[in-house]
């Protein structure tokens, strides 16, 4: 099992000297880096992820304002080279505290805590549960996840689309959609489409691509967070 890491660090140099010690650990997982609050936010809200090494002094604010918008229950461990901060963040439910100038022998102790912590606390999404009921009408529709591949916004409801099945609306605002779908891959890429991921074929400048050829615009307060999730 490999476990999906977020590094949350706006130092470039130290961000290189992490990507090294986790290189190590095979079953750990780099899938992002976020050098603010806003962008580590914006990933954890589309994105699963199972362990955080978090900053603290970040250019747009505290590095513990991100830890409320974490989906599950995520290993955090606090990086920073302030001792000052090790009792808020155990406040915070932090696994481990770590210095910027740990030893690799620190640094093992602390990934064995969050081996540790992960395979003993931590329930996975199992490959069968990927259903998820939407109210449409007055009817509740059990829809698999893994066959809708992007929704549209149409006024207060939502339209889904699948890959065989029919389009459906839904009572639910994007927004409400959103958060349901928190942790099984889908990414906000205008203010009226969220998109699966997985049905992704390419994005060109401007618009993504689905692999049933349908195109989907980016909008413009969208396209850098759009970048930086492909970076």
């Amino acid at each position: 099992m490999r476990f999906n890491v977020l590094l949350v660090e706006d130092d470039e140099i130290f961000v290189a000297f992490l990507k090294r010690n986790l290189s190590f650990y095979s079953t750990l997982h780099l899938v992002s880096v976020a050098g603010s609050v806003s962008e580590a936010v914006y990933f954890a809200q589309n994105n699963h992820i199972d362990v955080v090494f978090l900053d603290i002094q970040l250019p747009d604010g505290n590095g513990f304002d991100i830890i409320p918008h974490l989906h599950g229950k995520p290993a955090v461990v606090v990086i920073t080279n302030h001792e000052s901060y090790a009792f808020t963040a155990f406040e915070h439910g932090v696994l481990d505290f770590l210095k910027k100038t740990f030893m690799p022998k620190r640094f093992k102790a602390c990934i064995d805590k969050v081996l540790d912590y992960l395979h003993n606390h931590v329930s996975t999404k199992p490959d069968g549960f990927t259903f998820l009921f939407v109210k449409s009408g007055l009817k509740h529709l059990k829809i698999d996840i893994r066959e809708l591949v992007y929704t549209e916004a149409v006024n207060e409801y939502v339209r889904i689309y699948f890959v065989k099945t029919k389009p459906q609306l839904i009572n639910a605002s994007l927004k409400q959609l959103i958060s349901k779908l928190q942790g099984y891959g889908f990414i906000q890429v205008h203010r009226s489409y969220l998109v699966n991921l997985q049905h992704i074929d390419y994005i060109d400048d401007g618009v993504v691509v689905l692999n049933n050829a349908v195109q989907i615009p980016i909008g413009r307060t969208f396209k850098n967070e759009v970048q930086k999730f492909l970076r």
